[in-house]
């Protein structure tokens, strides 16, 4: 998959032109910081390097000289409102490989892609074999060796897990290890689209077949034909047009809005969703048929308050995007983060750091950086689970009662709750199970 990095300080632009090529199959990023941009170009290779002309503490064309030194291999575009014959020539001297102006659509950007050869169909990228996802505690070690077999199959997919879990970034991971990496992988978020142009969405039109059509648009569905479609939200498509989307994943055929053509597709779609869908099939809000098509392999992505263990790794990750590589994180900092529930997610997480980057003075994020709802908590603390000194041990103690009373005092900890004892011990559930019957500690 071609990767592309968008730089430019209006934010509003670059997220757009990240969403666009998204849309098209292509592999982006976006920096608002020039500085923090080049920092990510030291440590990760991009195919094309769409840059803005006019930013902060560092214009375009050094811009362009700064990232030829560190990725010389990367074709660099350079857009800008200012345009002028003067620019483009000394773009193209600095070491530019194309223009483009501003306000451009996106269409006018892929003539360029295509100028220089990396279109997302005809670019041929090395597959990865890693899941490229941040965090090393069990249960995403769990998650990466479950989304490395699922990608090996075509099998339809269903993502669930609360707000800002990261359900498309795992959903791209899917089709980047999949046979159909070289292909588009297609995002449609179904909560972002008003309810009267969904089907136009996912279908397409014929020019003239509705008032405003006034131009063919091939839709979702066949965008992503050999690639994948990915449906967030998908608990909240229409009833009616839960059936048409039945119909497609049933026949792999659709026609177009204002067409008699069927049009054949081989796509692998990916759903996800914050909902219980299944609750949605008993209230009839949503079709039973089309929840168990959806729903052959299921793939559940834990919050980041059950993976508190991956912060200090997220944080890192989240400086260096939205920042420099030296601003410091001191452990107080960490630990407070560590004490909060976190009902968004990593999200959430990457906006509060975001949020501090912007307001902190100085180097290094500090406790009064926070939000008040975090700051004011207290760190968690590392409960010791025994109380047992040496000397006890010397006195007679044998390992097999120091084990006992270990795991005693870890269930006292955790009220009980044999999931979390588990946790404090470092020992997986089925593991603890086996040493309670093993010291005759009662089961229930």
């Amino acid at each position: 998959m071609t990767k592309v990095l968008v730089i430019d300080d209006e934010k509003v632009m670059a997220g757009s032109i990240k969403n666009l090529l998204k849309n098209r199959g292509y592999f982006a990023e976006c920096f608002f910081n020039p500085i923090t941009a080049l920092n990510v170009l030291q440590r990760e290779h991009f195919d094309i390097v769409l840059t803005d002309f006019k930013m902060p503490n560092i214009d375009g064309l050094e811009m362009i000289e700064r990232i030829k030194e560190i990725r010389p291999e990367a074709k660099i575009i350079l857009m800008t409102a200012y345009s002028s014959i003067s620019n483009a020539v000394e773009a193209m001297k600095k070491g530019a490989d194309e223009y483009i102006s501003k306000p451009f659509e996106i269409e006018d950007l892929e003539k360029k892609l295509e100028i220089l050869g990396v279109t997302q169909q005809k670019k041929k990228k090395f597959k990865p074999n890693q899941v490229n996802l941040l965090g090393e505690s069990e249960a995403m070690l769990k998650l990466k060796a479950k989304i490395k077999k699922i990608a090996k199959s075509d099998a339809t997919v269903l993502i669930t897990g609360e707000s800002g879990t990261g359900k498309e970034l795992v959903a791209a991971q899917i089709h980047n290890l999949s046979s159909r990496s070289e292909e588009a992988f297609i995002a449609i978020n179904m909560a972002a689209i008003p309810l009267n142009l969904i089907e136009s969405e996912f279908f397409g039109y014929k020019k003239g077949s509705f008032t405003g059509a006034d131009k063919d648009y091939k839709g979702k569905f066949l965008s992503s034909d050999k690639g994948s479609l990915f449906m967030d939200e998908v608990g909240e498509i229409p009833l009616d047009l839960q059936a048409k989307l039945l119909r497609v994943l049933q026949e792999s055929s659709f026609h177009a809005i204002g067409s008699s053509e069927t049009v054949k597709i081989n796509t692998r779609f990916i759903a996800a969703t914050n909902q219980n869908l299944y609750e949605l099939t008993k209230k009839s809000l949503f079709r039973e048929d089309l929840y168990y098509r959806l729903n052959i392999i299921e793939l559940n992505l834990p919050p980041l308050r059950e993976r508190l263990e991956d912060i200090n790794l997220l944080v890192k990750h989240f400086v260096l995007k939205h920042g420099t590589d030296n601003i410091e994180t001191p452990d107080n900092f960490v630990d407070l983060l560590r004490a909060y529930h976190w009902p968004g997610n990593v999200r959430e997480l990457e906006n509060i750091i975001h949020r501090c980057i912007v307001m902190v003075e100085g180097n290094t994020l500090n406790v009064h950086d926070l939000p008040k709802h975090i700051s004011g908590l207290t760190p968690k603390q590392e409960t010791p689970l025994t109380d047992i000194s040496f000397k006890q041990i010397k006195e007679g103690l044998s390992l097999i009662d120091l084990e006992k009373k270990i795991i005693l005092k870890a269930l006292e900890e955790s009220n009980g709750n044999k999931t979390n004892a588990a946790k404090l011990l470092k020992i997986t559930r089925r593991k603890l199970y086996s040493r309670m019957e093993k010291h005759g500690i009662n089961l229930s």
